[in-house]
């Protein structure tokens, strides 16, 4: 996720990942360049019956010093959701 305008602090976000866990990577550059300003791996959490699997959702917040343009976000593809992103939270 590019933000090319910057942000600083912190960003927060839920996820839900039932089967794998997943990371975030902060940057100060776009696309994922630049100093690595933060990360964050996390674990699963519970998975509900199926089809409705991706229905426990965990809040991270990740501070970090400097300013941002970019978060990678990571994890096992159509394995893991992201939502309530919030950029600068302090």
């Amino acid at each position: 996720m590019n933000v090319p305008a910057g942000f600083k602090n912190a960003v927060t976000f839920d996820y839900s990942a039932p089967f794998f866990p997943g990371n975030i990577e902060v940057f100060d550059g776009i696309d994922g360049t630049g100093k690595l300003l933060a990360s964050k791996d996390f674990d699963t959490n519970q998975a509900c019956a199926f089809p409705h699997q991706y229905c426990t959702w965990t809040q991270v917040k990740v501070p970090f010093t400097g300013t941002a343009r970019s978060v990678v976000f990571g994890g096992t593809p159509d394995y893991i959701a992201y939502d309530s992103i919030i950029l600068g939270s302090d």
